[in-house]
């Protein structure tokens, strides 16, 4: 537990009446006082700290020492639903060596008497067991780097870098280990997991920053500071601007009092350019080629924090991305470069519409309509015409087959065209399988959507592993590969048998032989399902089902176990290569039979294991869960390795195992499917054939907590559990 103490609340409302937005920054900027609040109350130090170099000239910094932290204190008060902070947002400028295998950025328990709730480790990583972590190398050593955390307990649990989302991790609960009591601490861990760390600004949040906020934070060179301009319009990445757009922002607030502006607000510098670097590097003094510049009062009443505005002298060019800035005067200073230096935003003038993308669509079982949208970004509220067509060959022009209203489509000259009890396979013989185009026309011009694929959802593969290779749902058998000790078929879980391996031979089949590719689906979704059962010891990456090959890039899916810890492991590459991991917390048992599943839903990737013996579990059926940007990178090899990772195509050594890294599973396996979209907790469980605690939202329900008796429901006998332990502690406080 976290807290040192827990209170039993009563029909009783905590509101939080502090200033929404900053409420604590420290900057670190004098050397004689680091520890002094530029908004907020000063730290505590405990240990020792430095000051050191910051980032640039100006710049101040700490060094805070390993056994030495900081006490924040803060006055949020409850919010979030729950009786401490759920809802905030933490920002760090800092430096890391990455010299310890553990160093704790973040301690939630003021006492320090437990683990830290957020951790670099050595290998670039950042994150938490709880919460999961970012990929390995996402931290860089000693370099800059603004990191977010975004929070708000019970829905959201996020860490971006430099403007970038790095991990959309697993939520915890209202008033849990992530929610902050009125003092909380940085760089403190219970247990010395800790290294020196350099940190030139540290902001606090009262609120969930919205996306648009975290991305205007940016990096470690845009200031953070509660005496800045806020963008009220255009709002920051705007598309379709008219040329005759007036920018809007507002004047920075009081600190002491929420609904005025900040008194010493003198006057506001406005600059607008296309050219980026020109708008970056240009002063008050120096600002010549900007084409759009002002220099104007307050205007309006202080006290009603208006909204400033700035309507440029001449039209904007039209299709034109524009760079804009709004720099802060003070009233105590005299000269013109007495400012505080606004964030940068951006908007363009484009008249066409923009963005166009169609997406693809899975029709699940069941489901008797499939649909491709377009969604175009129109601000300027253009007339729009659509167009569909079936795109014979996506890689290709000139081929697009004109659809009509009819028996089969409707919505052709609509945003969504709809496909009327699609079928299996590709149009040309009867399906609808396949890909389609839509061009989407304005006063402006015609812009062509990408292609999109519509999928029927079904079972792709189904290794029975009933004495062969055969696979029932397709007929895409697989060949064993070369040398090795051939495998055995000892009875299993499903069927007559399952097929035993002996860490010297796998198995290999051909994505050529599926008509409809990229594999298995529309690179945004599938699930995979087996029974498994790994002898000891763990073999490295040994591997249930694999489209990877490191040797060209990663691949669709590594699914398998993972190399040190022999815990169940999911990794996907996704489209831009970024790879995303999520992995067991406790080695995979050995010597017995687990039933194993992997997802990509289009939005997360999730893991779940359960034991064969196992009905209704005392932990959840879940076990990790982990963000991706819904596309996979499905273009790395044409072989799929079934117990061994497939060498790379072209290499010589295909088909058949990489010899540098052959993976092959050490045990049996069983009943191995392959769906081409992302099946839910409860029909997962189907397969599974067994009751299980569907603990599988994302977030994890509140009801959890309470489900002391591991029932899968919350009743009076959960409280007689609750009732028991507790006047089992030997605790009375009359």
């Amino acid at each position: 537990m976290k807290k040192l103490s827990v209170a039993f609340v009563g029909m009783l409302a905590m509101v939080s009446l502090a200033q929404a937005g900053l409420v604590g920054l420290w900057e670190f900027t004098n050397a004689s006082d680091l520890t002094a609040a530029t908004i907020g109350n000063d730290l505590v130090l405990t240990g020792s700290h430095t000051a050191v170099a910051g980032i640039g000239a100006g710049d101040g910094a700490a060094r805070i020492g390993s056994n030495s932290y900081y006490k924040v204190t803060q006055e949020i008060g409850a919010n979030g639903g729950g009786t401490y902070t759920n809802e905030w947002t933490l920002v760090y400028d800092i430096k890391c060596p990455l010299t310890a295998s553990y160093s704790s950025l973040l301690q939630t328990n003021k006492a320090n008497t437990n683990d830290g709730e957020l951790f670099t480790k050595s290998n670039g990583e950042i994150g938490l067991a709880a919460t999961q972590y970012a990929p390995a190398g996402t931290v860089k050593a000693n370099t800059w780097f603004r990191l977010v955390v975004r929070v708000d307990n019970g829905s959201l649990y996020e860490l971006w870098i430099n403007g970038v989302r790095v991990l959309g991790g697993t939520s915890q609960s209202i008033d849990g280990r992530l929610s902050l009591e009125d003092i909380f601490l940085l760089f403190a861990d219970e247990d010395g997991e800790e290294e020196n760390v350099d940190v030139t600004r540290v902001a606090l949040y009262d609120e969930t920053l919205s996306e648009t906020a975290i991305q205007a934070l940016g990096g470690v060179n845009t200031p953070i500071s509660g005496f800045m301009a806020v963008n009220v319009s255009p709002v920051p990445n705007a598309r379709g601007v008219l040329p005759n757009a007036s920018l809007q922002w507002k004047a920075p607030r009081d600190p002491n009092n929420v609904t005025a502006a900040d008194p010493r607000t003198r006057s506001f510098v406005v600059y607008c350019d296309p050219n980026l670097v020109r708008l970056k590097t240009s002063t008050y003094n120096h600002h010549a080629g900007v084409p759009y510049f002002a220099d104007q009062l307050l205007d309006g009443n202080i006290s009603a924090d208006p909204i400033q505005k700035y309507t440029p002298s001449s039209l904007l060019a039209i299709n034109t991305t524009y760079y804009w800035r709004v720099d802060t005067r003070t009233s105590s200073g005299t000269e013109p470069n007495d400012v505080v230096v606004g964030a940068i935003w951006s908007f363009n003038t484009n008249q066409k519409p923009e963005n166009v993308v169609a997406h693809s669509d899975i029709v699940k079982p069941g489901e008797t309509h499939g649909r491709m949208v377009v969604t175009t970004d129109n601000p300027s509220g253009l007339q729009l015409f659509h167009q569909w067509y079936l795109d014979v060959d996506p890689g290709t022009t000139g081929d697009e087959v004109l659809l009509s209203n009819g028996a089969a489509y409707t919505g052709v000259n609509t945003d969504t065209l709809t496909m009327i009890d699609p079928a299996v396979g590709a149009p040309a013989v009867g399906g609808d399988e396949g890909f389609y185009v839509c061009d989407v026309t304005s006063s402006g011009g015609t812009v062509r959507s990408n292609s999109a694929r519509l999928v029927i959802g079904r079972l792709v593969n189904h290794f029975e592993f009933d004495g062969s290779l055969t696979d029932s749902a397709g007929g895409y058998d697989a060949e064993l590969t070369t040398g090795g000790q051939a495998p055995t078929w000892p009875a299993g879980q499903i069927g007559t048998s399952s097929m035993e391996l002996y860490g010297d031979k796998g198995a290999i089949f051909d994505l050529t032989k599926f008509a409809m590719n990229p594999y298995p689906t529309t690179g945004q979704e599938f699930t995979l399902t087996a029974w498994v059962y790994v002898d000891t010891p763990h073999p490295a990456w040994a591997s249930i089902i694999k489209h990877w090959n490191g040797g060209v890039s990663r691949g669709m899916f590594h699914f398998g176990l993972d190399s040190g810890s022999g815990a169940l492991d999911l990794q996907i590459d996704q489209a831009n290569e970024t790879g995303i991991r999520i992995t067991d917390s406790v080695t995979l048992p050995t010597g017995q039979w687990q039933f194993v599943a992997a997802v990509a839903d289009g939005a997360y990737i999730h893991l779940y294991r359960m034991g064969a013996d196992e009905t209704v579990s005392s932990r959840r059926f879940e076990v990790a869960a982990n963000a991706y940007d819904g596309t996979l990178n499905t273009t790395s090899t044409k072989w799929v390795g079934i117990g061994c990772k497939p060498a790379a195509q072209g290499s010589g050594n295909d088909p058949g195992a990489d010899p540098g890294a052959s993976g092959f599973w050490d045990g049996k396996l069983d009943d191995l499917r392959v769906y081409n979209y992302g099946l839910n907790a409860e029909q997962i469980a189907d397969i599974f054939g067994s009751s299980v605690c569907i603990y599988s939202k994302n977030p994890v329900p509140s009801w959890v907590s309470m489900d002391f008796n591991k029932d899968c429901k919350v009743s009076l006998d959960d409280f007689a559990v609750f009732a028991a332990e507790w006047l089992q502690g030997g605790v009375y406080n009359p």
